[in-house]
C-alpha cells in the first residue's frame, strides 16, 4: 500500500516536471510607425484633432494573441501575449502616425484635449491573424464635430495583411502593417472634409 508521504512526493515531482516542460512566454508589442518628416508639421491654425473612443469586439479583451483558423474558430494564445492592451497599443500606433499640414492631432489625455475641435472615434469588429497566412482588421470609424455633435465621417473599414515573416513576428508585422492602412485612410478621408485653413499673412507697407 503507498503511503500518503508517497503519493505527495510523486505528486509534486509530476508537477515540477511539467512546469519545466512548459514552453515560455513570449511578449509582443507593436512597433512605432516610421518618424514623420517636418513637412508634416501643422500651422497653429490648423483645427486639433484628438483620438477619443477605441472600442474593441470583446474576444480582444484579454492580451494573448489571437489566431482564427478554418471555419472562423477563434484561439487565444496562451505563450504569445501583447505586452500591452491592444487598446493601448493601437492608440500609441495611431497617435504617431496621425500626422499632417492640415491638422493638429491632440493627445485626449493631455490638459490641452478640450481645445480639440474634432474628435475619432474607432470601433474594431476584428484585429487578427488567419493562421500564419496573413491577417485582418474591420471595423468603423467616425470624425465628431465637438461643439455640435455633427457627424462628419462614419466609414467601415477592411483591410488585410500578408505575413511576410514566420511565425508570431510575422503577425506582430502584419497587424502593424493594417494600422498603418488604416492611418492612411483616416488621413486622406479628413483632408477631403476638414475646411481648408489659411494662416493669415501680415501685409506689406506699400
Amino acid at each position: 500500500m503507498i503511503s500518503a508521504n508517497t503519493l505527495i512526493t510523486g505528486l509534486v515531482i509530476l508537477g515540477l516536471t511539467a512546469c519545466s516542460t512548459l514552453p515560455p512566454t513570449e511578449t509582443f508589442i507593436l512597433p512605432n510607425p516610421p518618424i514623420s518628416d517636418n513637412s508634416q508639421v501643422p500651422d497653429l491654425s490648423a483645427p486639433g484633432i484628438r483620438i477619443d473612443t477605441i472600442t474593441l469586439a470583446p474576444y480582444l479583451s484579454d492580451q494573448g494573441m489571437v489566431i482564427a483558423s478554418e471555419g472562423n474558430r477563434i484561439t487565444t494564445t496562451r505563450n504569445h501575449r501583447w505586452g500591452e492592451p491592444v487598446r493601448d497599443g493601437i492608440r500609441r500606433y495611431l497617435s504617431r502616425s496621425l500626422h499632417s499640414p492640415h491638422f493638429q492631432l491632440v493627445d485626449s489625455k493631455s490638459p490641452v484635449s478640450s481645445t480639440a475641435r474634432y474628435a475619432i472615434h474607432l470601433q474594431f469588429d476584428a484585429f487578427h491573424s488567419i493562421g500564419f497566412s496573413h491577417a485582418i482588421a474591420e471595423g468603423t470609424w467616425s470624425l465628431i464635430e465637438l461643439a455640435t455633435r455633427e457627424v462628419v465621417l462614419h466609414e467601415s473599414f477592411e483591410f488585410t495583411s500578408n505575413l511576410e515573416i514566420q511565425g508570431y513576428e510575422g503577425i506582430v508585422a502584419a497587424q502593424a502593417d493594417l494600422l498603418d492602412q488604416l492611418s492612411r485612410t483616416l488621413l486622406h478621408r479628413i483632408h477631403s472634409s476638414l475646411p481648408v485653413t489659411h494662416p493669415d499673412h501680415p501685409r506689406g507697407n506699400n
